[in-house]
């Protein structure tokens, strides 16, 4: 199985970039097209959440939310019409859609990307720190037309093609774990790629959707952007009930004030 991912805030240097057919490929043709490409749906995950202007959270469900588990506590924001921050991981499986076997030479991102309607912000994990996972395949979502990577566990990136490529024989199919991890700050997006494909010899392009399965990804909100926000609140890992976030929050190393749990009563 081969794992797809997007690229991860801090992974050293972008790579070079590569060569991923536009120029000598033709565009789809209107007969059918030569792989299909199915989503699954989304893993589960989670991380701060951006809600849109129109979903208000009263005090009840706050207080019940604090009483969730974190990652229930995304989820339920999701289902909200909340956008959850960081990766998203899904299974894409590919296939040749004919009597040949078709070559894929290049995955890029073609992703639709817009300011985040916001409303309220809901603040669940501290910044992030740590190791850097090695990734086998990544797109660098919003990043328009940046191609396939890989990198190791330092995080240093190279090309992944054209020095590989993925073979579909006729009757062989081949699963994709993709991570994908928002490449631009401050900007929603909903995930789209695009393949180049040889069939007998010829190259073309074929964009893939999400087909309704894929969710809109983003970057976790820097600060600065809290005050376009209506209403800004800690939790999850940052707070045992929700809060909400006064200026200059993330300075103050006394989480207890910060959660005002130093204002409640023994």
């Amino acid at each position: 199985m081969l794992v797809l991912a997007a690229s991860l805030a801090g992974c050293g240097a972008k790579p070079a970039p590569q060569a991923t057919g536009t120029a000598t490929a033709s565009p789809a043709t209107s007969g059918p097209e030569p792989v299909i490409a199915v989503f699954s749906a989304p893993e589960p995950t989670w991380g701060d959440v951006s809600l849109p202007p129109e979903v208000k959270l009263t005090a009840d469900e706050l207080a019940r939310l604090g009483q969730m588990n974190v990652p229930d506590q995304a989820a339920w924001l999701q289902e909200r019409g909340g956008v959850i921050a960081g990766n998203r991981r899904v299974q894409l499986t590919l296939k040749a859609n004919g009597p040949d076997q078709v070559q894929v030479t290049g995955i890029r991102d073609v992703s639709v990307c817009s300011v985040p309607r916001r409303g309220t912000l809901l603040r669940l994990i501290p910044e992030a720190s740590g190791a850097v996972p090695s990734v086998g395949l990544g797109i660098s979502v919003g990043e328009s037309g940046s191609g396939a990577w890989t990198s190791d566990s330092s995080g240093a990136q190279r090309p992944y093609f054209p020095g590989k490529a993925i073979t579909l024989a006729p009757d062989g199919e081949k699963r994709l774990l993709v991570d994908l991890v928002p490449g631009r700050q401050g900007v929603v997006c909903q995930p789209e790629l695009e393949l180049t494909v040889v069939v007998d010899g010829r190259e073309q392009l074929q964009r893939i959707s999400g087909e309704g399965k894929l969710v809109p990804v983003m970057k976790s909100e820097d600060d600065g952007a809290e005050r376009q926000y209506s209403a800004v609140y800690l939790g999850g890992r940052l707070c045992p009930q929700y809060v909400p976030a006064v200026p200059g929050w993330r300075d103050n190393p006394d989480f207890r004030h910060v959660c005002g749990l130093d204002r409640v009563p023994a």
